[in-house]
């Protein structure tokens, strides 16, 4: 829709009867390979009464977006859409390795402090500094050299975003909900290994207890993904579509919890 958000249009301005629910996160939270519908954040929202009740489900979730990219997504759209409660899922894509990371060839929106964050209460700056990470920059043109000529600027395999990034990302997020008075849960999404005795790698542990850890600091409520799953006595066939993806029924567990 006109947000970039997977559903119908979102009105504008909110209604005072409608409450929001934001859910942020990467493809499992997208939904991809069930209809929306079915997917584990809207299947919740419509247990709990959906639009009968006044509450409206947003899909700002985004296939292979980090944390990183999602909190600029909701500095350039999201608050505005007056969310009353933010779901977020992860970790994932910030696992993942590509031919660069995040913090090379992402500019964020907002800069949590320093010179720049002072400037940024300026207009004029702030158009001249999207033009510049737009065009002339040296992130400009990392990502230009990473997108258009296929460069591999990650030699090194680094994953996206470092486990302390993604920390500080996740944390910078829930500060600005808390300034908002808006609460959040998070969600640590289930993988295939959960369920099949596999060993799940030390880089699956260190992420979730990056989201551990912010969800403490704040109060955060937590949905742990991988117990719901081992709970559930269901078989991974009946759950995942792939290594990631969640079925109809691995989405109903998750929406249940």
């Amino acid at each position: 829709n006109r947000v970039g958000a997977r559903g119908p249009a979102i009105r504008q301005p909110k209604s005072q009867n409608v409450r929001r629910i934001l859910f942020l996160g990467g493809q499992t939270m997208f939904g991809q390979g069930v209809d929306l519908d079915d997917t584990f954040a809207f299947d919740a929202v419509d247990a709990l009464g959906g639009a009968r009740v006044g509450l409206e489900p947003i899909m700002m979730a985004v296939p292979d977006y980090t944390a990183m990219q999602n909190l600029n997504l909701m500095d350039l759209r999201g608050w505005s859409l007056e969310p009353d409660l933010i779901v977020v899922s992860g970790p994932a894509a910030e696992m993942s390795v590509q031919p660069y990371v995040d913090a090379q060839v992402i500019a964020p929106v907002r800069e949590p402090d320093g010179p720049r964050a002072a400037l940024q209460r300026f207009a004029m700056f702030r158009v001249l500094d999207r033009w510049a990470n737009l065009n002339r920059n040296e992130r400009a043109m990392r990502r230009q050299a990473v997108f258009h000529a296929g460069d591999n600027r990650n030699p090194s395999g680094s994953f996206r975003m470092s486990t302390n990034a993604y920390a500080r990302t996740l944390d910078r997020l829930a500060m600005r909900a808390i300034d908002r008075a808006i609460p959040m849960v998070f969600v640590l999404m289930p993988v295939i290994e959960d369920l099949n005795d596999a060993h799940l790698t030390d880089t699956v542990h260190l992420y979730r207890n990056a989201m551990k850890v912010v969800a403490k600091r704040h109060g955060i409520p937590v949905i742990d993904g991988a117990e719901v799953f081992n709970n559930s006595n269901r078989q991974t066939g009946q759950l995942f579509l792939n290594p990631t993806l969640l079925t109809k029924r691995g989405h109903r567990a998750l929406g249940y919890a």
